[in-house]
């Protein structure tokens, strides 16, 4: 894959607990009850999955549903005003390939440009998977080799990354998801301002 180095920063990025969290499917499911009294929200994800099995609902309704919008708002305007590409860290980066990827994410309301996704490493550590990517791509992506290269951020509801990755790493909570706080706290990282 050639590259003109056209991004000067890099974004992993995971999807559930960033882009969808629990506040968004309270919300949207706030009506809706199981027979047994369980909040819906709690197995929306189940059921809707099983709509798509039955053919009731199509797969990119099924993805539509899983994405807040002002999240995804969010991580746009980031990725515009940062210069940064999006490199798929979630699960959501089995669904297909990259251009797939970007085809969906576009169909969903993303401007951001993804530029690849993840690994999987067989220890299931996301922290190793992001050092596999940087190893492997840095060069390609911005010209320098991984060890040199300090324009990234990490944004996940997990916490399963390197030690040497912490300066890096934005914990969101999937409670509420991406929130501006966090994405003002980027921006300055990615433009060496202190706190």
């Amino acid at each position: 894959m050639e590259n003109n180095y056209k991004f000067n920063n890099c974004i992993f990025l995971d999807i559930d607990g960033v882009l969808n969290h629990e506040l968004f499917y309270i919300e949207r499911y706030k009506w809706m009850t199981r027979h047994d009294n369980i909040p819906f929200y709690k197995t929306v994800k189940k059921y809707l999955r099983k709509l798509v099995k039955k053919k009731e609902i199509s797969r990119i309704e099924y993805y539509r549903s899983q994405i807040d919008p002002t999240r995804m708002s969010l991580i746009n305007t980031l990725c515009e005003e940062t210069n940064s590409g999006v490199v798929l860290s979630s699960t959501w980066r089995n669904i297909g390939t990259v251009i797939e990827l970007q085809e969906l994410f576009k169909q969903l309301g993303a401007t951001f440009t993804i530029m690849d996704k993840t690994g999987k490493s067989d220890c299931r550590i996301r922290g190793v998977e992001v050092h596999q990517w940087l190893k492997d791509n840095c060069m390609q992506w911005f010209g320098v080799n991984y060890y040199d290269f300090h324009r990234y951020a990490i944004i996940d509801d997990d916490s399963d990354f390197l030690l040497n990755q912490a300066s890096h790493f934005f914990h969101v909570d999937a409670y509420a998801g991406l929130t501006p706080n966090t994405t003002y706290r980027i921006r300055r990282f990615f433009n060496h301002e202190t706190f």
